[in-house]
């Protein structure tokens, strides 16, 4: 038998509108991020197939539109820029501050190792979440997936009791999230709370430098 989740459609009009909604949004800032952070990715024969395509009949870029939507983006909030997604304004401010950052820190991504982290609690099962370091600097990567069945909006209290698990214990530190601008201390512990770094979008990509321990 067919599922909800397998045929959103089923849920009525504006229910599956806001499926298919969260799971393009999701999709395109994902793929951001990975690319952005030096993360291979998979791309499906199709959707290769697809970029080509796409490469072949694109129009010639507006330069000026895309000036103008850099230049508004500048202290727009994380709620304006989702609330206002298929402008493309929110993908040009994630791209851009995650290449500026991705400039500032070269050494740190010459050096910095992957690990993939375990995470448990109620929605553990949408959440993938990895940690890079160079043994003096980190970085925490948190991202969602497979989020229908959790409904709403995938930030802040929706994660309930979701939790990553890190691989070490820092005492008074500070996670800068850098896609809101926005800090998050830890505390005495091993575990980092999903609800406490997904705050703004329903992803998270923090750094914690040698000098914030």
């Amino acid at each position: 038998m067919e599922s909800g989740l397998e045929n959103p459609t089923r849920w009525g009009p504006q229910s599956a509108r806001r499926v298919r909604t969260s799971r393009s949004f999701l999709r395109m800032h994902q793929a951001s991020i990975y690319v952005c952070l030096g993360i291979q990715i998979a791309v499906p024969s199709r959707c290769a197939s697809e970029c080509r395509n796409a490469r072949i009949n694109r129009r010639p870029v507006d330069y000026a539109i895309r000036t103008k939507a850099l230049n508004s983006i500048d202290g727009a909030s994380p709620a304006e820029l989702i609330n206002d997604w298929k402008s493309g304004r929110i993908k040009l401010n994630i791209l851009r501050r995650l290449l500026r950052f991705r400039r500032d820190e070269a050494a740190f991504f010459r050096q910095a190792d992957y690990q993939g982290l375990e995470v448990s609690g109620g929605h553990a099962e949408h959440c993938v979440a990895f940690l890079r370091s160079d043994g003096e600097s980190h970085l925490l990567v948190i991202t969602s997936r497979l989020t229908a069945s959790i409904g709403g909006d995938i930030v802040g209290s929706a994660w309930g009791d979701t939790t990553i698990h890190l691989p070490d214990t820092w005492l008074g530190c500070e996670w800068h999230e850098i896609l809101s601008d926005t800090t998050s201390a830890s505390d005495n512990s091993d575990q980092l709370s999903v609800e406490s770094m997904v705050k703004h979008y329903p992803f998270a990509v923090a750094f914690m430098s040698a000098g914030s321990r």
